[in-house]
C-alpha cells in the first residue's frame, strides 16, 4: 500500500510536517534493491530537524557522458577527486583503500551481483553431481547383476562370433538407455514439482529448452561412463568360461 498518492498533501515525519510538492516514479535498483518508500527533503532541514542528518552518509551522483569520451572509470576518480579537495586530503599517493570514503559505481555491484550468482552456480553444480553420481553408481550395479545372469548368453553370443565390440557397445547402450529413463522421469518431476511451486508462490514457472537438452545431454554421459566398466567385464569374457557358468 502506497503511503504517499498525490502531491499538495501534508506528511508528518518525527513529529515535523512537511508539504509534498512532487511524487517521483517508482524505481527498483542494484543500489537500492529493497527501497520501497523514500522522502526527499532539503538538507538545511534535514540537519536542523534530525539529529542523524548532521552528517551525510551517502551521496548519489549520474555520470553524464560527453563526446563519447566519458567512462565509469572517470567519473569514478573525478568523484574521488572532488571528495579529496573537500576532505582536504592532500597526499595524492594515498591508496584509495585507505581513504576515509568510499566510492561505488554501479558497475561494482554488477560485479558483485555476478560473482555472487558464480558462486551459487558452482555450489549448486556440487550438489547436482552428488546426485549424479549416486545414479551412475546405481546403473552401474545393474548392469554389472545383469552381466552376472547373462553369462551364458553372452558365451552364446560369442560363440556365434560376436566380437569384444559388440558386446561391450550392447551394454553400453543399455546403460545409456537406463540413464534416459532415469533423466526423462527427473525432468518430467521436475517440471510438475516446478508448476506446483510457482503456483504456491504466484511466481511463473519457465523451463528453457537449452536446459532440459542439457539434462539428457549429462544422462548420457553418466549412463556413457558408470557403463564402461560393466560393458569391459562382459567383453572380456571368454565363450567357454561364460558357457561354462552355472
Amino acid at each position: 500500500m502506497d503511503l504517499i498518492s498525490t502531491a499538495g498533501h501534508d506528511l508528518e515525519i518525527n513529529g515535523v510536517q512537511f508539504r509534498i510538492i512532487g511524487i517521483i516514479k517508482r524505481e527498483n535498483s542494484l543500489v537500492t534493491p529493497f527501497t520501497s518508500i523514500v522522502v526527499h527533503v532539503p538538507l538545511t532541514v534535514a540537519r536542523e530537524e534530525f539529529a542523524h542528518a548532521a552528517s551525510i552518509q551517502r551521496i548519489y551522483c549520474l555520470a553524464i557522458e560527453k563526446n563519447g569520451a566519458a567512462s565509469v572509470q572517470d567519473a569514478e576518480d573525478q568523484v574521488r577527486e572532488v571528495l579529496r579537495s573537500h576532505l582536504r586530503i592532500e597526499n595524492p599517493r594515498m591508496k584509495k583503500e585507505n581513504l576515509p570514503f568510499q566510492v561505488t559505481s554501479s558497475r561494482d555491484v554488477f560485479e558483485r551481483a555476478e560473482s555472487m550468482v558464480r558462486t551459487a552456480t558452482m555450489v549448486t553444480a556440487g550438489i547436482g553431481m552428488l546426485p549424479l553420481f549416486v545414479g551412475g553408481i546405481g546403473i552401474m550395479n545393474i548392469l554389472l547383476a545383469s552381466v552376472t545372469e547373462r553369462t551364458r548368453e553372452i558365451g552364446v553370443r560369442k560363440t556365434v562370433g560376436a566380437r569384444k565390440k559388440d558386446v561391450m557397445i550392447q551394454f553400453l547402450f543399455e546403460s545409456i538407455v537406463l540413464s534416459l529413463i532415469g533423466g526423462s522421469l527427473g525432468v518430467v518431476l521436475g517440471l510438475f514439482l516446478g508448476k506446483i511451486l510457482a503456483s504456491l508462490v504466484s511466481v511463473p514457472s519457465v523451463a528453457a529448452v537449452s536446459i532440459v537438452l542439457l539434462g539428457f545431454v549429462f544422462a548420457i554421459m553418466t549412463g556413457t561412463i558408470f557403463g564402461i566398466y560393466p560393458a569391459w567385464k562382459a567383453a572380456k569374457m571368454t565363450p567357454v568360461d561364460a558357457l561354462r557358468y552355472e
